[in-house]
C-alpha cells in the first residue's frame, strides 16, 4: 500500500507514481498494472466530496524485486508557497495486519516537479531487504514539456 497526502488548504494537483518490479509505472494516465492499481487520482479541492488531498495505490501481490515512488507536481505550485507532501508505504502480508514500513515527506515548489520518495527492494515473502532503502532520483513520468 502506498499512500501520499498533502494539506487540504493547498488546492493544486499532486500525483503518486509507483513502479512495481519489471512493470510500467503507474498513476493517473496509467491506473493499473500486473500489481498495482491507482485506487484515487486527486485534483486537490477541484470536484472532490471530502477536504482531504490523498492518494493512494494498493497492490494485488508483493513480486520481488525493486519498487519505485515518486510525487509529482502536475499543477501549479501555489505563488510563494511550498507544497509539503507525506509519503508511507505499508506492506500486508498474508492474513496479518498491515505493517508500515518507510515514511518521508517531500517539498514541492514548482510544477512538473517530479521527486523519488523511496526506491527500495522486497523479498517474496514481503520483508524489506537491509540496506535498499534510497531516494537515488529515477523519473518515471516528466518530459521536458512540464519545463
Amino acid at each position: 500500500i502506498v499512500e501520499m497526502h498533502w494539506p487540504s488548504d493547498i488546492s493544486v494537483d499532486v500525483d503518486l507514481w509507483v513502479q512495481a518490479p519489471d512493470e510500467l509505472p503507474v498513476g493517473y494516465w496509467n491506473q493499473g498494472g500486473q500489481t498495482f492499481n491507482l485506487l484515487r487520482d486527486d485534483l486537490g479541492t477541484e470536484g472532490d466530496a471530502t477536504n482531504e488531498n490523498y492518494e493512494i495505490t494498493y497492490s494485488r501481490g508483493i513480486p520481488a524485486g525493486e519498487y519505485i515512488v515518486n510525487v509529482h507536481m502536475y499543477g501549479a505550485a501555489p505563488p510563494d508557497r511550498v507544497v509539503p507532501v507525506s509519503v508511507t508505504v505499508s506492506v500486508r502480508k498474508k492474513f496479518d495486519e498491515s505493517q508500515q514500513i518507510l515514511n518521508t515527506d517531500i517539498e514541492l515548489t514548482r510544477r512538473g516537479q517530479e521527486e523519488t520518495a523511496f526506491r527500495f527492494r522486497l523479498t517474496n515473502e514481503g520483508d524489506l531487504v537491509d540496506g535498499s532503502v534510497s531516494t537515488l532520483h529515477r523519473q518515471l513520468i516528466t518530459r521536458d514539456t512540464w519545463k
